[in-house]
C-alpha cells in the first residue's frame, strides 16, 4: 500500500473565522417568531459540512488502511477523507488527473 497522509482537524479558531454570522452575534430571543434564523442555520450547516472531528478522521483512515488498496472500499473512504480535506487551508492537497485523457487534461487546465 502506499503512504497516506493522515489529515488533521481543521482548527476552531479558522473555523470561525469564516463564520458567516457577525461577530459576537446573539439572537433577540424575546419573540422567538420574529427571530430570523436563516443566517445561523447556515452557519450550523456550513460547520457540519466542512469539519469532522479527529476521532472521526482517524476512524476512516483506519477503515481505508484495512481495505485492499484499490477495492471499492478503500476508494470510497479515500474519497470521504479527500472531500472532507477540499477546502482546508494551505497546504492544499495534489490532485492526480490521469494524462491519458487529453479531455480532463485541458479541463485541468483551464483549456475546455
Amino acid at each position: 500500500m502506499g503512504e497516506c497522509v493522515i489529515p488533521n482537524m481543521t482548527s476552531i479558531e479558522v473555523v470561525e473565522s469564516k463564520s458567516v454570522l457577525p461577530e459576537g452575534f446573539k439572537a433577540a430571543m424575546g419573540d422567538l417568531r420574529a427571530v430570523d434564523i436563516t443566517q445561523p442555520v447556515l452557519e450550523l450547516i456550513r460547520r457540519t459540512t466542512s469539519r469532522m472531528p479527529q476521532d472521526i478522521i482517524d476512524a476512516l483512515v483506519k477503515g481505508r488502511d484495512a481495505e485492499e488498496e484499490g477495492s471499492r472500499a478503500f476508494n470510497t473512504l479515500n474519497y470521504m477523507i479527500f472531500a472532507r480535506e477540499a477546502n482546508r487551508p494551505v497546504p492544499r492537497l495534489a490532485v492526480p488527473i490521469a494524462g491519458d485523457n487529453q479531455e480532463a487534461v485541458q479541463v485541468a487546465a483551464g483549456d475546455s
